[in-house]
């Protein structure tokens, strides 16, 4: 069930070696990878470890809460960020020259709750009015077949009644 999200959130980032659903633990829960190569395991483990110790730090600052963490090394970039709550989403690319790689990645980011909230939490929900919020983007609407919540497309489930 997750990986079939995961694909899908992965055919939109060029370049994608492997895409990872991972608990606040650093266990990955689901992982897909284009290319078997690659350990997971250990790329999710050490990138959420980096997280929370980010997060702690930077609580002290007051800016509000981590959104993602990024890494960059001469061949490739990890992105981590939050999918739901106690969940993170780890996109492993191929760097490209142009960069475009990391834009188009860091948007699949913060709109991946769109995919994963429903396959995390069920789509058994009512059709009272639902609030999205992700990454700065937020919209209010309802269940109702075709109710794309200011998001382009429609909304299987709700992330807050």
């Amino acid at each position: 069930m997750f990986r079939e999200c995961l694909k899908q959130i992965g055919s939109r980032c060029p370049g994608l070696l492997g895409a990872s659903l991972v608990g606040r633990d650093g266990l990955p829960i689901d992982s897909f990878l284009v290319e078997q190569n690659h350990d997971m395991e250990m790329l999710s483990a050490e990138l959420v470890a980096l997280a929370q110790a980010a997060r702690e730090n930077h609580s002290e600052f007051g800016g509000g809460p981590l959104r993602s963490v990024l890494v960059e090394t001469e061949d490739h970039v990890l992105l981590l960020g939050e999918a739901a709550e106690e969940v993170y989403l780890l996109l492993f690319l191929r760097r490209s020259a142009s960069g475009a790689d990391i834009a188009r990645a860091r948007f699949e980011l913060r709109r991946a709750p769109l995919t994963l909230v429903p396959a995390l939490f069920g789509e058994d929900l009512d059709d009272s009015p639902v609030e999205l919020e992700t990454g700065g983007l937020s919209a209010v609407g309802s269940r109702e077949a075709g109710d794309t919540l200011g998001f382009g497309r429609s909304l299987p489930a709700t992330v807050r009644p």
